[in-house]
């Protein structure tokens, strides 16, 4: 038959033939197609049946059970008996194929036993021989026609062929067309080691190359592999992890119930198809029988190649022939003309190929034809096209259609919303993307103001995070997240003072709501080692210098009176008392509430505190009674006194006290009497830190160190002496690389660490 006439006859056997071209197409461009080739890829070579081979597998050992035999084997010659008894297996016993196999591997097996009772040998004899048939037959004898038009079809098909045959005929074609080796799995045992990817072929039945392979073709053998539920489960994982969504069933009668049900297993994503003869004893009604039978009750949908055997391979030629031009016009040029004459004309259908194809070959313009163009028809159309959603889910910008979303909003229904902020959740972080952090702001409405403001700190801030126009947002709330996001997370890249002197965004004021100013104060809290820093190293973060100025400008307000927990934020009281000092503090800020709100007995409230106390307040300590808690202050100049006494560290237990009771004053504050974390401090350091110490106690300083630096709460509030111990181990050369590599990699590789903590390491280090 010409091969016009059999495509003609191709598309009246099969009404869907065109939409499975269009699913190998995809496999083509994805690497996900499986062929799974059966026995009747083989036949036009000359190999048999199955009813064949194993006739010709019991003739031939009729004439080779004296090749088991050696000087070493139980038997030394062939029983009569035994070859009347294989004559009777071919012609009269009445078992099926698989016990026949059986009988004949027993027989081998019985031959092969030694002399000498030793199982090793006689597995090994066995091992060696039982195969001797199928390696002559199917590798070591040329077959009747050397080609096989059928599998140099499916070798024209990106795929993963997994065969039945133990033939090695893919694997010459392979060598044939592509001058290389396969990836060739043997047997299901090296799935175990080796891995299945595009044009791997698996023997899954085997393949005679090595003595030690599973053929199977017994009774014995199927339940070897069929029974073993890890078997299945490591070709299941293989399968997804290949990422395959299409298994094409090739020369299979689709009569194997072990195959059927190897292949049966839950995966929404995997389409089985089956190319099958329409046997000339056939009629239509017979035909839909079979079609409805492997649809419905296997999931395969049945092609129909022709009515002939020998079609198969031509039915293979047209379907590349279909494929490619398949493949052709998915990759032909798009012009932009195209997609804006599909929105314009509501034509949807056409708008999802274009785009499809336009995003493929990675076309610039796309975005361009969504200005002012969308209807929410359009919009649902595009987050329904997997190829544009996978755009957005790896970060590409499409500004337009965001903007054209966020104007269309009202008018989207409810599905298409769940999956456009579905998307959006789950898209990378893009600077500047303001509309789609309206479009949440607008979805999150439904939700009280609290849970409101979390949500798009949770959604929003990947689109904001050093986002350069925040006077481009639309509306006070979303300024003011802008500013909560960016004061949230230090960036070196990033300069938000500069951000918020440059053009425009000169001119925003952040009016906090209560929400808002909560959330400010509980960040400004998560870095508690900044209320006891030098004022200037506070503001050599750029964060905490940008708030500063926005106070200082009258740009950080409230929507009344900024509130009482407000005025007890310590750092906070720091901006306001150093703006105070310096006749710079705004007039809507409350001399009169800071002063009340003041803890006077935190002797840790910053040098400048001293000053302000004795300008403003009644409260009056010694002179330079307020210090920098952290800084390049010496021992000998701090007279504070510890919390509780330190001793030496003669035993490990001494070390789990000295833990608990440093980790029992973490939240303490100074006492009028001079006891303060920086007594403290000084107590450890001179107790523990002195050569005496580290040559008595090296062991149990070393483990104290190892407990402070792995404690994360621990480490922020006690750098100042695991620096000072450091440095006095590593002088004495008790402290090994390990231990500092550990600790350098805490400080410098945790985000949550404070900039002045690094700094003060630097410091010591340096």
């Amino acid at each position: 038959m010409k091969q016009t006439e059999l495509k003609q006859e191709v598309y009246d056997l099969n009404p869907s033939y065109n939409k499975f071209i269009n699913v190998i197409a995809d496999t083509q461009e994805n690497l996900s197609l499986i062929c799974f080739l059966g026995a009747g890829t083989s036949i036009s070579q000359g190999y048999k049946n199955w009813n064949g081979y194993v006739q010709d597998l019991i003739q031939y050992w009729k004439s080779h059970l004296q090749d088991i035999i050696n000087k070493d084997t139980l038997h030394q010659k062939v029983r009569a008996a035994d070859l009347k008894s294989l004559d009777w297996l071919n012609e009269k016993s009445g078992f099926d194929n698989k016990r026949k196999v059986d009988l004949v591997h027993h027989l081998i097996r019985e031959y092969s036993k030694p002399k000498e009772e030793n199982k090793k040998v006689w597995d090994t004899i066995y091992h060696k021989h039982v195969n001797d048939f199928e390696k002559l037959y199917f590798l070591e004898t040329d077959p009747i026609n050397s080609a096989n038009d059928t599998i140099d079809q499916l070798l024209c098909l990106s795929a993963l062929f997994i065969t039945t045959n133990y033939d090695d005929q893919i694997e010459k074609s392979f060598r044939k067309f592509f001058h290389s080796e396969p990836n060739t799995l043997n047997d299901i045992n090296e799935l175990k080691k080796r891995k299945l990817t595009d044009r791997s072929i698996f023997h899954l039945h085997g393949t005679p190359k090595r003595q030690d392979v599973l053929l199977v073709s017994s009774s014995n053998s199927y339940n070897k592999l069929y029974s073993n539920n890890e078997y299945k489960k490591k070709i299941i994982e293989q399968i997804e992890e290949q990422k395959s969504t299409v298994l094409m069933f090739v020369g299979s009668s689709l009569q194997e119930e072990e195959i059927l049900n190897l292949f049966n297993f839950n995966s929404p994503k995997l389409q089985k198809f089956a190319l099958m003869q329409y046997r000339p004893d056939m009629g239509s009604d017979q035909a839909q029988l079979v079609h409805d039978y492997y649809k419905t009750e296997r999931d395969i949908d049945i092609i129909w190649y022709g009515k002939q055997y020998n079609d198969l391979p031509n039915f293979l030629a047209i379907l590349n022939q279909d494929v490619q031009e398949q493949l052709k016009a998915r990759n032909a040029f798009v012009p932009a003309e195209a997609i804006l004459n599909d929105i314009k004309s509501a034509n949807y259908s056409a708008l999802d190929e274009h785009i499809t194809r336009a995003i493929k070959n990675n076309e610039n313009f796309v975005d361009q034809c969504f200005a002012n163009n969308l209807d929410e028809k359009a919009v649902e159309i595009l987050l329904g096209n997997e190829s544009f959603v996978n755009k957005l889910l790896y970060g590409y910008r499409f500004i337009n259609f965001f903007k054209e979303v966020n104007k269309l909003y009202d008018k989207l229904s409810n599905s298409t919303i769940t999956k456009l902020i579905k998307i959006i959740e789950q898209m990378p972080g893009i600077q500047g993307e303001y509309s789609i952090v309206q479009i949440l702001s607008k979805y999150s409405e439904v939700l009280n103001s609290k849970q409101k403001l979390n949500y798009l700190l949770k959604n929003a801030s990947k689109f904001l995070f050093r986002a350069y126009n925040p006077s481009l947002l639309s509306n006070t709330a979303e300024r003011n997240l802008w500013l909560l996001c960016n004061l949230a997370k230090p960036n070196s890249f990033f300069s938000l003072l500069n951000i918020l002197n440059d053009g425009d965004n000169k001119k925003i004021v952040f009016r906090m709501s209560s929400n808002e100013l909560h959330k400010l104060l509980s960040i400004l809290n998560k870095d508690k080692f900044m209320h006891y820093a030098n004022f200037n190293e506070i503001i050599d973060d750029e964060r905490y210098h940008a708030l500063f100025l926005l106070i200082k400008e009258k740009r950080l307000l409230y929507y009344h009176r900024f509130p009482v927990y407000f005025y007890q934020n310590k750092l906070i009281q720091r901006f306001l008392i150093n703006l105070k000092l310096k006749n710079e503090l705004p007039e809507s800020i409350s001399v009169n509430k800071l002063i009340k709100n003041i803890d006077y007995s935190d002797k840790l409230l910053g040098k400048e505190t001293n000053q302000f106390v004795k300008k403003y307040s009644n409260k009056h300590y010694k002179n330079n009674f307020y210090i920098d808690g952290w800084g390049p202050v010496e021992i000998s100049d701090v007279p504070d006194k510890p919390f509780f006494e330190v001793t030496p560290l003669n035993t490990e237990e001494a070390v789990e006290s000295l833990i608990l009771n440093l980790t029992k004053i973490i939240n303490n504050k100074p006492t009028i009497d001079g006891k303060s974390m920086q007594g403290q401090q000084n107590a450890l350091i001179i107790t523990l830190n002195n050569k005496k110490e580290w040559d008595n106690f090296a062991t149990n300083n070393i483990l104290l160190l190892s407990k402070l630096i792995n404690d994360t709460t621990l480490l922020k509030n006690y750098n100042f002496v695991i620096n000072k111990m450091f440095l006095e181990g590593l002088k004495f050369n008790y402290i090994k690389d390990d231990l500092l590599n550990n600790y350098l990699a805490m400080i410098f590789n945790d985000p949550n660490f404070g900039n002045c903590q690094i700094f003060c390491v630097n410091r010591f280090f340096s």
